[in-house]
């Protein structure tokens, strides 16, 4: 089982007592701890920190870190289970607060822009990301691939702006990396459109495309019409505070706009964070709402259940009562029957022995069914 808490939390805990007495109130391993808050960003005591604590030496405590960009608040320790239990914490816990974020966009953007720093171009044959080297192994595929005369799947990076496209793309994978974000582009030889990828910056995935395209700008362009390259962050378009896309323009190239496009996916992740945070604690607001109502209901319910039921035990009770008095009426009707039979003088034509064998099964049966004698009447 796991634990989570919020950075502060978290923070405020492993400075608050030794992590071995920490995870074992936790439940968690010290390693599981410290792993925790290295993914977190949160700084945890050196050792030796607690001994020279105890014997009144100075010790230092650096402060909690502003939060890595795109990245959740939320630190998960241990092994989380997604479904087990949540609701009925959800439902007997209170909220937790709205999640508030003190640093302004202005704020943060200087931040990233120092995170960041400047974007390097260096050339691929110097310096290739791991997906670029797959990338250039299925190129030269492809180009044995047209050398044999096969045209269905023609190199993508032998003309000048096939080039740019990749040195682009190895220049954006690798100031990324360098920052510790993890990136996806598919490396199949068999892909059709290599255009797309994503970044995992912090816990946001932001998809992104560099293609080529056309300048034209109608039907009476397209003679002028010149390729360009265009680099968009998928579904920034709307947002005012991200730039979501650049081209080459007669100005300037796309190469020189890199630091900044890094910029504005780190900014757009952070942004597209705080975006899901609120709409997920509004999400909860609701979600918990739902949650009481159902049990109101059920209580409800239960009660209308339970009701019904002593109703019927009710009723049922009545029941035996009356199937007991008809039973002791049957019991007194036949014993007043053995007592005529027994009475009449003219008699039967059984013996007297025969008569008592007879008397005594019937006055059996009476006392079989009297409840009085059964004492029915007490299991009811």
């Amino acid at each position: 089982m796991g634990c989570e808490y919020t950075r502060e939390a978290l923070y405020d805990l492993v400075w608050s007592i030794p992590k071995k007495q920490l995870a074992e109130q936790l439940g968690v391993s010290d390693v599981a701890i410290g792993k925790a808050c290295k993914k977190a960003g949160i700084p945890v005591p050196d050792r030796g920190y607690w001994a020279k604590k105890q014997s009144g030496k100075r010790v230092v405590q650096p402060s909690l870190p502003l939060r890595f960009p795109g990245a959740s608040n939320v630190v998960e320790i241990g092994m989380m289970s997604r479904y087990y239990g949540r609701h009925d914490d959800l439902l007997r816990n209170p909220l937790p607060p709205p999640p508030s974020f003190t640093e302004d966009v202005d704020a943060l953007r200087e931040r990233i822009a120092k995170l960041v720093g400047k974007v390097a171009l260096p050339r691929v044959d110097q310096q290739a990301h791991p997906i670029t080297k797959k990338l250039l192994a299925n190129e030269e595929e492809r180009m044995r691939d047209a050398a044999r005369g096969w045209h269905w799947n023609p190199p993508r990076y032998a003309t000048p702006i096939g080039k740019r496209r990749l040195r682009i793309l190895n220049a954006l994978l690798l100031a990324t990396q360098r920052l510790g974000c993890k990136p996806y582009v598919s490396t199949s030889r068999y892909e059709h459109d290599d255009s797309g990828g994503s970044l995992q910056i912090g816990n946001q995935p932001v998809r992104f495309s560099l293609k080529v395209v056309s300048n034209s700008a109608g039907k009476a362009a397209i003679k002028t019409a010149k390729e360009i390259l265009r680099l968009e962050i998928e579904g920034a378009v709307g947002d005012d505070h991200v730039v979501s896309q650049w081209d080459d323009s007669g100005d300037s190239r796309l190469e020189e706009a890199l630091t900044t496009v890094v910029n504005n996916m780190f900014l757009f992740a952070e942004l597209s964070y705080r975006k899901h945070a609120l709409e997920h604690h509004g999400y909860l607001i609701r979600y918990k709402a739902e949650l009481e109502e159902r049990e109101r209901q059920r209580l409800i319910d239960e009660e209308r259940a339970a009701q019904e039921l002593r109703k019927r035990q009710e009723q049922e009770r009545v029941e035996r009562l009356l199937a007991q008095a008809d039973a002791l009426h049957q019991a007194e009707t036949i014993r007043r029957y053995v007592a005529a039979v027994r009475s009449n003088p003219v008699r039967t034509r059984l013996s007297g022995t025969e008569l008592d064998n007879w008397a005594t099964w019937a006055l059996d049966q009476a006392d079989c069914i009297d409840p009085v004698k059964t004492l029915a009447f007490l299991k009811a």
